[in-house]
């Protein structure tokens, strides 16, 4: 069921919704229902395989692993986004970035810090705690956690 080629390292993401906030939506009945999978390509397959481990507690088998998404209320969400090539969020060089759904974000951190994972950026905003780092292949990683319920 699960295609691997060699050069890639593949996350499957379980049990996603797709929020389309369109009027379109409603009369879709072919539609995207979810993120199913994020595919990186690595000159060291291993050694990103070990790193994603090592430092950020996922553990992988040589096809990848499958994630299950905690629900931040009552829907599961999922961001897919379009950036211009002009963006400064992401690496000249990268055309991509995955967002890591993190709990406890303070905790996370200290953590990573502590295994030699330099933090490029952090911050908090209304929509959340956010954090960016690399991994060893220059690929930029957002670490966010989603804000707190008002209702909790």
């Amino acid at each position: 069921m699960y295609y691997m080629a060699s050069t890639k390292i593949t996350l499957f993401i379980q049990k996603t919704q797709l929020i389309l906030s369109s009027n379109y939506q409603q009369t879709m009945s072919g539609k995207i229902i979810g993120l199913g999978g994020v595919f990186i390509k690595s000159p060291n397959k291993d050694a990103l395989i070990k790193w994603y481990e090592e430092k950020l507690g996922i553990k992988m088998e040589d096809w990848g692993t499958s994630l299950s998404i905690r629900s931040i209320e009552k829907e599961e969400n999922q961001v897919f986004s379009v950036m211009p090539d002009t963006t400064k969020y992401l690496p000249e060089t990268k055309s991509y970035m995955i967002n890591w759904m993190v709990e406890n974000m303070d905790e996370f951190i200290e953590i990573i810090k502590s295994k030699g994972v330099e933090i490029l950026h952090h911050e908090a905003s209304e929509y959340g705690k956010f954090a960016h780092i690399l991994d060893i292949d220059g690929n930029k990683l957002e670490l966010w956690e989603p804000p707190k319920s008002s209702n909790s």
